[in-house]
Parts: structure tokens; C-alpha cells; sequence
């Protein structure tokens, strides 16, 4: 299957199958929209699509279906940019070409369209793949983030303003049907520091019609490990898809995750979801890297220590996402010197060259390697070279590193 098999040139299954619940009580079809939901209904004459007016009435609504006609039109909502950029994005179509990766559209429609239908209209289908924000309470302030996922962040930019909660606040006012869930995927924040979390899975499970055909996916920075309560409820699933967020290892996973983050803290987590996994909790490992500057020459010793860690374990997709270039240049690894990232690609053929045991295992592992090789020749958008002087003088986080004594000189980036 591919592009052209979908019902329409812009089709995407999601907004007909699917709700994402933004940290600030937003619902939108997808967690890769892009545009803001206010200027979407703005453009459109309609109104947001709240949480609070619960799911359904969200996903009847004139926002889900405005998305869905333009769909149906073979029109490009704004809101999908991510996937129009991707698909057009030359490095990407040649992961494509050679087998490594696929497009988004095409594998949302494998997973959650019906097979046998082909017609569709404005109306949504059952509710299958729920995925909530929760709140952006966390606690850390990485660099790449921002106030809608880190209550740490939005006290730094917003203080004596309440923080948005999101799903979490109403909650206990929501009576929707999660009987046709088979996939619900919970982000953050941070969704083991959130309290409402064990109330959402016990909710969630308990009305599900079959537990054993669901699977429960967690972005996770793997500082705090769950509850006994939340693991008695996971050994009733089909599966629990424990996705690490994180960015590099060792001292240099503090460069893009200062403050309270330590690295000795992680692995003790990862060890003990590993044993975990051993003593028969139906757990897939994964993990998702942002790609930047501060951490694509460490991308070898990621890999190397994420095969170490995890290469006993059942595993699903590794991925690595380029930062934003627009919103997140100073920190672009698209701006760094022609003489910088030829350092890099030189260090990473020494290491294609070392028979590092990753190269011949699991190729989930290699796929994070892979997709920063296919992205690190890219251009950026800056007049002249990245630099740690340029990143600490216009980086609009900056302050974070400040703040917690990070030293960017580790990186000696050449100008």
C-alpha cells in the first residue's frame, strides 16, 4: 500500500477514527497538527473543539468535520503541514524508496481504516485510537519543549498564571464510549508524575469491551517508574508500549534535558521496566530522540547503549524526529559548520567500521542511526554557522541552561 491508494490525494484516516486531547483541553484529529486551533477555526468560521463538550460532540463537531470534507475534497487542511512537509521532504522519500520507513498517512490507514471500506463521508467512525495529553505537568525543562508540555517551563514564562489541565480537569465529567478502543496512547507532561492517570486507566480498561485487544502506548522520560496499582492494571492488556523520550546518554543527555534530570536516575528506571518485562507484564520497548545539535554527534552512543539496554526485550519502531526548524533554529543541527558535520559523519564511519554488536542485531535500533545520517546534510535557515556563543545569545531557552550550570562547550562546534 501506498500514497496513492488512499480514497483521496489528501486523505488521512485519523480524523475520522481518531481524538487527541491537547494539554489545554483542545481536541484535534491528530498529535501532528500543526497549526494553532484557534487560527484553524479562524480560517474556517468554527469553533475549537473542546474536551470539556466531551468527545463525541468534539468529534461531530464543525472543527473534526471542516478537517474531514477537506479530506474528502482532496483539499490539504493546514493543520496536516507535518505530513505534506514529509512527504515532499527528498531525504525522507528516500527512507521511503529503500524499505526503512513509511509514510504516516499510509500506516495510520493500515492500522485503524476497515479493510473492506472504501466509501466515506462527514460522519465519524467508532472512536478506536484516543490519545490525551493528560496535563504538562513534568518535571523537567528540556530545551526543545515548551510551556504546553512542561509545567516546569510554563511557570518560568507564566508565573502567578494556574497552569492548563487539560483532560486530567474534567475527567470525571466525561462519559464516553471507550468500548472500540484498541489503541490509546498517553503523553505528557510527564504521565506517570500526573495524579488523574491511574483514574484514566482504570477508567479506560473497565469499559473496554475487550482489554486483550488493547494496547495502552506511554511517551515517557524515564525518571519515575509507575505505581503496583498501574502494573496490575497492565497485565490485563494485549500490550503496553513503553516509549522512552529521551536524547542522548550519559552527561550528554543533561545538555538538551537540564535541571532536575540525571542520567543514573534513567537507567535504574529502564533497568526496572526491563525486569518487569521479564517477569511477564506484555511490555514493547521503544524510544523517540529529537535530533538537534546538541546531541546528533552522540547519536552512535545512543544507539549502542539503547541495544545494550534493550536487545533481551520485546521491541517495536526506534525513531528519531528532526527539531522544527523554523521555531528551533538555534538549536538546528541543520545550521551547524560544513566543517562540523563532516567531524560527525567522519566519527560515525569509524563506527559502521567497529563491529559495534548493534550493527548486526534487532533493526529497530539501526533505524535511529539511519534517519540521522538521511537528515544530517539538510541546510538550515541561519546566515552563518552555529556556534555555542550564537546559541547562548539568541536561543529563547537559553535561561534554562543558565539556570542549572549546563556547559555547552562539550560540543566544540567548529565555526
Amino acid at each position: 500500500m501506498d500514497l496513492n491508494d488512499l480514497p483521496t490525494e489528501s486523505f488521512c484516516i485519523l480524523p475520522w477514527t481518531s481524538a487527541v486531547v491537547q494539554s489545554g483541553g483542545h481536541v484535534v484529529p491528530c498529535c501532528l497538527w500543526i497549526t494553532r486551533e484557534n487560527d484553524y477555526a479562524k480560517e474556517h468560521n468554527i469553533e475549537v473543539a473542546k474536551v470539556q463538550d466531551g468527545l463525541e460532540t468534539a468529534r461531530n463537531g464543525e472543527f473534526f468535520k471542516t478537517v474531514r470534507q477537506q479530506m474528502l475534497n482532496g483539499e490539504k487542511p493546514s493543520g496536516c503541514s507535518y505530513c505534506w512537509k514529509q512527504e515532499s521532504n527528498k531525504s525522507f522519500n528516500k527512507l521511503v524508496e529503500d524499505g526503512t520507513v513509511n509514510h504516516i498517512r499510509v500506516d495510520r490507514h493500515r492500522v485503524y481504516a476497515d479493510p473492506t471500506k472504501t466509501d466515506y463521508d462527514i460522519n465519524p467512525e467508532p472512536l478506536s485510537f484516543l490519545e490525551t495529553g493528560l496535563s504538562n505537568t513534568c518535571n523537567f525543562a528540556c530545551v526543545m519543549c515548551n510551556t504546553s508540555c512542561s509545567s516546569i517551563i510554563w511557570g518560568i514564562y507564566n508565573k502567578g498564571k494556574s497552569v492548563p489541565k487539560g483532560f486530567s480537569q474534567t475527567l470525571d465529567n466525561l462519559d464516553e464510549d471507550f468500548s472500540n478502543l484498541t489503541l490509546v496512547k498517553i503523553i505528557g507532561g510527564e504521565p506517570m508524575v500526573e495524579k488523574k492517570h491511574d483514574d484514566l486507566l482504570d477508567k479506560i480498561i473497565s469499559q473496554n469491551k475487550n482489554p486483550k485487544n488493547l494496547t495502552i502506548e506511554y511517551h515517557t522520560n524515564a525518571s519515575i517508574f509507575p505505581s503496583q496499582r498501574v502494573i496490575d492494571q497492565w497485565k490485563k492488556l494485549k500490550s503496553v508500549r513503553i516509549i522512552f523520550s529521551m536524547d542522548s546518554v550519559g552527561k550528554y543527555a543533561e545538555l538538551q534535558r537540564p535541571g532536575n534530570y540525571k542520567w543514573e536516575d534513567v537507567e535504574n528506571v529502564v533497568d526496572k521496566y526491563v525486569q518487569l518485562a521479564k517477569a511477564g507484564v506484555p511490555i514493547i520497548f521503544s524510544a523517540n530522540i529529537v535530533l538537534t545539535a546538541l546531541n546528533i554527534q552522540y547519536i552512535t552512543e545512543t544507539v549502542d547503549w539503547l541495544h545494550d539496554k534493550l536487545s533481551d526485550s520485546e521491541t517495536s519502531w526506534f525513531n528519531c524526529n528532526p527539531i522544527n526548524k523554523d521555531k528551533y533554529k538555534y538549536i538546528d543541527f541543520r545550521n551547524l559548520s560544513k566543517e562540523t558535520k563532516q567531524r560527525i559523519k567522519d566519527k560515525w564511519t569509524k563506527w559502521e567500521l567497529s563491529d559495534a554488536p548493534v550493527l548486526y542485531s534487532k533493526k529497530e535500533f539501526i533505524h535511529i542511526f539511519k534517519l540521522a545520517k538521511a537528515y544530517i546534510d539538510e541546510e538550515g535557515e541561519l546566515t552563518q554557522p552555529l556556534t555555542e556563543e550564537l546559541m547562548l545569545k539568541h536561543y529563547h531557552y537559553a535561561e534554562t541552561w543558565k539556570r542549572y550550570n549546563v556547559d555547552l562547550s562539550t560540543l566544540n562546534l567548529l565555526p
